[in-house]
């Protein structure tokens, strides 16, 4: 239980649970994999992540059709409905439809939505954690799928799902280890930019949120290649393609300032400028009251070092 509460923890990092190497799989590769260190215990750890795509390649489609569900998700689990015993929750293609962040989406067919959800589903996991135990290496994994079970029913035109979550998965969000973004707010914003900027940002904020630096860096060409936008080689031209996406961002306190996009580092791919976000009092729920806890718990430290 232990090891697997440890890989668990381990989600919470931006590479697995934004799913970066999830959904950006070559098309029509049946694998993927991803390999990255974090710390655990105080000792600095490997961590690999394989996936396996039985139906294809996860793509930015199915990426919004799972983003959607998480906003579900992290409100059926505010409201208690799901549980340890009861993993599943009902919903409509209409309601995914509604929540899905891209414009381009609003006319999303259902057929296409339904092959998505059973891509997902039978997306498989396995995290392996790897350490030195004794000069020796010790290996242990899980493996488990993306959904347990997605059932569509179509009869009548009514296009209900019902979704069961792997317990893993499951564990993960009720544990809040895997932050789950503010509905209203990304609704509230007003271009698909911004709206995936945002969903993208508040996670990876999230993850580092312990960390004195809070900040976060994304190379230009990666970061319009996961929010799905045309690079641009000019800069003039990337800063206005970006320009209201983050002023609306540090309109919603979810960004500290507007970023700069910065030129005077060494790159070897031209136009792969480096972009710094900052985030903001709203860059996650319930960062203000965070801030505050930890304000307080150093002014408590401080007080008793008198």
């Amino acid at each position: 239980m232990k090891t697997e509460q440890a890989i668990l923890k381990v989600l919470v990092e931006p590479q697995i649970m934004q799913m970066r190497g999830l959904f950006t799989s070559e098309p029509g590769s049946t694998e993927g994999q991803e390999e990255y260190f974090t710390t655990l215990g105080g000792k600095r750890q490997r961590i690999t992540a394989r996936y396996k795509f039985p139906m294809g390649a996860l793509g930015s489609y199915e990426q919004e059709i799972w983003w959607a569900l998480e906003s579900l998700i992290g409100e059926h689990i505010q409201s208690r409905s799901m549980n340890e015993s009861n993993r599943s929750f009902k919903t409509s293609l209409l309601e995914i439809r509604s929540r899905m962040a891209g414009g381009a989406y609003n006319g999303s067919k259902t057929k296409r939505m339904r092959e998505a959800l059973k891509k997902l589903a039978h997306t498989i996991i396995t995290i392996s954690l790897f350490w030195d135990k004794k000069d020796k290496v010790a290996r242990k994994w899980v493996t488990f799928p993306l959904l347990s079970m997605v059932a569509c029913d179509s009869k009548g035109g009514r296009n209900t799902v019902e979704i069961e979550l792997s317990r893993p998965v499951f564990r993960n969000f009720k544990s809040k280890y895997y932050y789950v973004i503010d509905h209203t707010m990304l609704m509230g914003l007003k271009t698909s930019i911004g709206r995936r900027l945002y969903e993208r940002l508040a996670r990876h904020f999230w993850a580092t949120r312990n960390k004195e630096d809070d900040s976060i860096q994304y190379r230009y060409l990666e970061l319009a290649k996961m929010i799905g936008f045309a690079p641009q080689s000019n800069r003039y031209r990337a800063v206005k393609r970006l320009e209201k996406a983050h002023k609306e961002l540090v309109d919603f306190e979810v960004l500290d300032y507007e970023p700069d996009i910065e030129t005077n580092e060494f790159t070897s791919e031209r136009g792969n400028w480096m972009i710094h976000y900052t985030p903001g009092d709203k860059a996650f729920m319930g960062r203000t009251e965070y801030l505050q806890k930890m304000r307080d718990k150093k002014e408590e430290e401080g007080s008793d070092g008198e």
